[in-house]
């Protein structure tokens, strides 16, 4: 489990989650750009909820593991969909078929 620390406060979420949240969160900021996303993530009660983020050039997010919780499984679409958003911001990374989403909609903003 990560706390991912955002706009002086911070949320929980699954160890995948916040890795590829940080990749896309680079990709932006390398390409000058910024997106919001939702990802789950977990309240201080350990319930499962969503957590809507603003991220792009200057967002400050750094992240550190939580001991003592149970780690939440990851939401794989929602990683791959990171995943599919960073390839797609960085264009000198070809995009390989494990980063590709064939549930990818064109023109949906939205990771559930």
């Amino acid at each position: 489990m990560q706390r991912l620390h955002y706009t002086g406060d911070s949320i929980l979420m699954a160890d995948e989650t916040a890795a590829a949240l940080l990749d896309y969160a680079s990709a932006l900021a390398e390409a000058n750009a910024s997106d919001v996303v939702a990802v789950p993530a977990v309240d201080e009660e350990g319930r499962s909820t969503k957590a809507e983020l603003l991220i792009g050039p200057a967002s400050q997010l750094y992240t550190m593991p939580v001991a003592g919780l149970d780690e939440v499984p990851p939401d794989a679409d929602v990683i791959a969909e990171l995943q599919l958003r960073a390839a797609k911001v960085r264009p000198s990374r070809p995009v390989t078929e494990e980063t590709e989403l064939s549930t990818f909609v064109q023109g949906d903003d939205d990771l559930v």
